[in-house]
């Protein structure tokens, strides 16, 4: 048993999704698939050229798709490829889509990914990253007649990244005692004590 069906599938659905959502501008990377180990992530893209060609002056970048991420179906597979394309077209151009060490994914990623059809959400310590596919992709996924079986086998290991829960409220007060609900940290001071609004812990009393 070996990965090269997974391996040709993965290249194949590149360069579909290349012509069809990338006008063929991207340069054709090296795919692999490998462990991430205990890190919750389905995939990457270089930031660089980290393969070079014995033969001639040819450099390309790398993706990567994780072999635990083989375990799911056909769109979540084809919604982490699409996704890490997305990267590799913001390097071609220049744009910044991540920060805190690549981790953290910034709002110039979630409008690059968004207009190539992805749906992103927000999880805490990633960012604008978690991805799945709209519904014109979904049914673009759909008519592809994916070889899933390529998809058989996998590493096992699971794991699910947190989304934000965007309808959380915190508590907040200032040094009277008065205290506000928000989603996100007020920038105001109480009238009557001239201090700013800080967060309560859960549980905590004014």
């Amino acid at each position: 048993m070996n990965l090269s069906k997974a391996h040709s599938e993965l290249d194949r659905l590149f360069d579909i999704f290349n012509e069809k959502l990338f006008e063929n501008k991207l340069e054709k990377p090296i795919i692999i698939i490998q462990s991430t180990g205990k890190k919750p992530i389905y995939g990457y893209c270089s930031l660089e050229r980290r393969w070079s060609s014995k033969d001639s002056e040819q450099e390309c970048y790398e993706l990567g798709i994780s072999a635990e991420n083989l375990a799911r179906d056909k769109e979540g597979i084809c919604g982490t490829l699409i996704h890490e394309m997305v990267h590799l077209m913001n390097v071609g151009l220049g744009v910044k889509d991540t920060a805190s060490n690549y981790v953290y994914h910034n709002k110039r990623f979630k409008e690059a990914a968004e207009a190539v059809g992805l749906i992103i959400q927000k999880a805490p310590r990633i960012g604008w990253s978690v991805t799945t596919l709209g519904e014109k992709l979904t049914e673009l996924v759909q008519s592809l007649n994916i070889d899933i079986d390529a998809f058989s086998f996998f590493r096992k290991q699971s794991f699910k990244i947190k989304v934000e829960n965007k309808n959380k409220m915190y508590r907040y007060a200032c040094s009277c005692g008065q205290v506000v609900h928000s989603k996100e940290q007020p920038r105001i001071r109480c009238v009557d004590c001239g201090t700013s609004f800080y967060q309560l812990e859960k549980g905590q009393r004014v």
